[in-house]
C-alpha cells in the first residue's frame, strides 16, 4: 500500500511551508494517519523530500529523495511526542507475528486538535 498518494504529498508540503514559522493550529487538517504494530500512531501534519535519509531505497521516493515527516508520533509506550520519521523508516518497519507493516487509515479525516486529544495531549 502506499503510505502518501499524490494528494497527500500536496498537502504535506503545503503544510511543510506554511507552519515552518508558526505552531500547527489545532483547526489545522492532518493530510494522514499511519498506524501499526496495534498500538502505533503517526499523525503527519508536514513534511518535504529530502537527500540526507538512509532510507532512500524503497518505492515511494521522489527525485531520488526519501520524505522527511513531521508529527505526532505515538511508538505505544505511553509518551507521544512531536517529531521527525523518514518514510522510508517506516516503511520497513515489521511487526511480529506475521510481519505486517505500517498502514495509512484511508478513512482517516483529522484535526491536529482531535489528533493531540485522541493521545490526551492538552497543549
Amino acid at each position: 500500500m502506499k503510505l502518501l498518494t499524490k494528494d497527500i504529498q500536496k498537502q504535506l508540503l503545503a503544510n511543510d511551508k506554511k507552519y515552518i514559522e508558526v505552531s500547527v493550529p489545532d483547526s489545522a487538517t492532518v493530510p494522514v494517519r499511519l498506524f501499526g504494530g496495534g498500538a502505533m500512531d503517526w499523525y503527519i501534519i508536514s513534511g518535504a523530500p529530502d537527500i540526507r535519509s538512509p532510507f532512500a531505497n524503497h518505492d515511494e521516493i521522489t527525485d531520488g529523495r526519501d520524505w522527511m515527516l513531521f508529527g505526532l508520533c505515538d511508538l505505544g509506550m505511553g509518551f507521544p511526542e512531536l517529531g521527525y520519521v523518514w518514510l522510508g523508516e517506516l516503511k520497513n518497519l515489521e511487526f511480529p507475528p506475521f510481519g505486517l507493516g505500517v498502514e495509512r487509515d484511508k478513512h482517516y479525516e483529522g484535526t491536529w486538535g482531535q489528533a493531540k486529544e485522541s493521545k490526551g495531549l492538552n497543549w
